[in-house]
């Protein structure tokens, strides 16, 4: 039976998730780097910063560097470097000598405790939340400070968001995405763990009416089956139709998952039921490989599909 177009549109649709997310070809945070000692204290790191012409701050690796600031550098601009760079101590001299704790900067308009929540660095996550940060502050495409977080898997610093006050439910806009399910589509099991334990719905659905546990599919390895245990723990529905028609063992059977199809499959997962374009789960193994030729469309996940044992176990669990 030919491949169901409803399931690639899905793949299609997680990769522009990805692309919401920053993480289809890396996220760029618009600041330039150039190397520097990297046993250099804070305050030789701050002495050695150069004053040049140039229009903004630019850095590019999650690695301390050597700001190239401009000649109007100001205090704000000081904040949010060091936030991105992990520097606690810069931090708080910076919002001591006035800087705004919610200044916006970088390609996504984001702010300090944005920065320093996507890149898991606790100590600063805790120095701005002290001073007043805005916990739901969200960049230019709607994600919020603990959907960075929990997209990246930084489960401490998603922990501290949450005991601040922060919404584990709220999503973005356009997309719909929430904290749970950026975790999920990651494999993050302990952040799904940390959410759910901070009141996150395990049944939250995004723009397209889809689940974390739809979307715990599209990874393979232990990740993906620990998010998969701690949703269905939580009472997440195994039988839940997301777009198309889909349930989660739609996409497990879809994107080669043998893992999460074998937990889906014994807490009752319908392997019968049809979905919208009267498709089986059977009738989609490995669907995924058709996508190959389709730029926009996420591809089969390495490891699975290419292997043919995986498409026999699926067959043979699933028939």
């Amino acid at each position: 039976m030919a491949v169901d177009g409803g399931l690639w549109r899905r793949a299609a649709a997680v990769a522009c998730l990805l692309a919401v997310l920053g993480l289809a070809g890396g996220r760029v945070w618009d600041i330039d780097e150039r190397t520097v000692d990297p046993s250099l204290t804070d305050a030789e790191w701050v002495d050695s910063v150069k004053l040049e012409g140039g229009q903004g701050l630019e850095l590019a690796a999650p690695t301390r560097g050597l700001l190239n600031l401009q000649k109007n550098t100001t205090v704000n601009q000081t904040l949010w470097a060091a936030a991105r760079n992990g520097s606690a101590e810069i931090v708080a001299q910076a919002l001591k000598d006035g800087a705004h704790v919610d200044y916006r900067n970088g390609a996504h308009n984001d702010t300090p405790l944005a920065v320093a929540a996507f890149y898991g660095h606790l100590k600063v996550v805790n120095v701005l939340l002290t001073s007043g940060a805005d916990l739901e502050a969200a960049d230019d495409n709607g994600l919020t400070v603990l959907i960075g977080a929990s997209q990246e898997g930084h489960a401490l610093v998603v922990a501290a968001l949450l005991v601040a006050g922060a919404d584990p439910n709220a999503t973005a806009p356009s997309s719909g995405v929430s904290p749970i399910s950026a975790a999920a589509l990651k494999g993050h099991g302990d952040v799904v763990v940390a959410l759910l334990a901070g009141g996150a719905s395990p049944s939250a659905t995004d723009a397209d009416g889809d689940t974390p546990l739809h979307l715990a599919a599209v990874t393979l390895g232990g990740g993906a089956k620990n998010v998969t245990r701690a949703l269905l723990d939580a009472g997440a529905r195994v039988n839940v139709k997301g777009s198309d028609g889909d349930t989660p063992v739609f996409w497990a059977s879809y994107f080669g998952n043998v893992g999460v199809a074998n937990l889906l499959v014994a807490a009752g997962a319908n392997v019968t039921m049809t979905n919208d374009a009267g498709d089986v789960p059977g009738d989609v193994i490995c669907g995924c490989l058709g996508d190959a030729e389709i730029e926009q469309a996420i591809q089969c996940p390495e490891g699975g599909c290419e292997k043919g044992f995986v498409r026999h176990r699926l067959g043979q669990l699933l028939k």
